[in-house]
C-alpha cells in the first residue's frame, strides 16, 4: 500500500539537543544526552534522507499534551483550536441527511 502526502511531514520537538543531534550532518556524533537509542539513530537517518523534518515547538504549545495532561479552561481551549476540533451539537445537520426510520 502506498499513499502520497501533499505536505512535507513535520515531526515537532521540545528538546533542541535531541534537534540537534538528529539534524546534525557530522560523521561522528558527541552528545551529552544521557540515553541515546537505536531509534534516535534511525530518526537521523530518516531525516538526512529527507524522509521528515523535525522542528522545534515550545513545551506550552504543544498539541500532544492535551492527550496526557490535566488542562485549565484557557488550555483546554488552546488544544481545541490546535486539532481543529468542533462541538457537533452545534452543527446543523442538513434536512436530507436525516434518516427516518419506519416501522
Amino acid at each position: 500500500m502506498r499513499f502520497h502526502l501533499y505536505e512535507d511531514i513535520v515531526i515537532w520537538y521540545d528538546n533542541q539537543q535531541t534537534i540537534r543531534f538528529v539534524t546534525a550532518d557530522i560523521p561522528r556524533l558527541h552528545t551529552a544526552l544521557r540515553h541515546v537509542d537505536i531509534h534516535n539513530a534511525w530518526t537521523r537517518q530518516e531525516v538526512q534522507k529527507g524522509t521528515f523534518k523535525v522542528q522545534y515547538l515550545e513545551i506550552d504549545k504543544m498539541p500532544a499534551d492535551g492527550l496526557i495532561k490535566i488542562f485549565s479552561k484557557a488550555k483546554l481551549y488552546q488544544f481545541i483550536r490546535q486539532c481543529n476540533l468542533i462541538d457537533v451539537l452545534k452543527v446543523p445537520i442538513p434536512e436530507a441527511s436525516i434518516l427516518t426510520l419506519t416501522p
